[in-house]
């Protein structure tokens, strides 16, 4: 029998686009051979300008954010989430965890997804044109790895500081942004 990581990747791989909505349905009738714990917290129609780590790191619905993903086309991603981690984070053991702190999903040593902790139950959104889950720490596609990592959670602002700075060093167009009266 495939584990139901394999099976969710199969059933977010298949059920896409204008077949999405099928993703409900069919992660449902994974209940009866697998037990999991699946609930969906928003659809994709609601969901859909922003994705993972905008919503885990709280900046989904920054004006800033909006307006960069916009115009350039910058959208925070496993790059900005990395960056994240290196300059700002701060790591917690998994015994250690708070209610609103972030889990990190790891593949091969790179950041693939990012949800928000809450009594033990994560929600995250799976992909950029994806719903928006709550589950148990490993049921998720396979695609998001075999690790995960526990950070503690930062204020909005603070994340959406870090991606305004990240954005700044790593494609240079802030400057013209700012000089616009975009920014802060």
């Amino acid at each position: 029998m495939k584990s139901l990581r394999v099976m969710l990747q199969a059933v977010t791989n298949e059920f896409i686009r204008e077949r999405l909505n099928d993703q409900v349905s069919e992660i449902f009738k994974l209940r009866d051979q697998y037990c999991h714990q699946i609930e969906l917290c928003a659809l994709a129609s609601d969901t859909d300008n922003y994705n993972c780590f905008a919503y885990c790191f709280g900046i989904s619905h920054s004006d800033n954010v909006q307006r960069l993903a916009k115009q350039f086309n910058i959208i925070p991603d496993s790059e900005y989430a990395h960056y994240l981690i290196d300059q700002v984070l701060e790591a917690v053991m998994p015994d250690s965890v708070d209610d609103g702190d972030y889990i990190i999903y790891i593949s091969r040593g790179k950041v693939t997804h990012a949800g928000i902790y809450a009594r033990g139950i994560i929600t995250s959104k799976w992909g950029g044109h994806g719903h928006l889950w709550r589950h148990a720490v490993w049921e998720v596609p396979e695609s998001y790895g075999d690790e995960v990592e526990y950070y503690r959670q930062l204020h909005n602002r603070d994340c959406e500081t870090t991606y305004l700075d990240w954005v700044k060093k790593r494609h240079k167009v802030i400057a013209t942004y700012s000089q616009q009266g975009h920014c802060a």
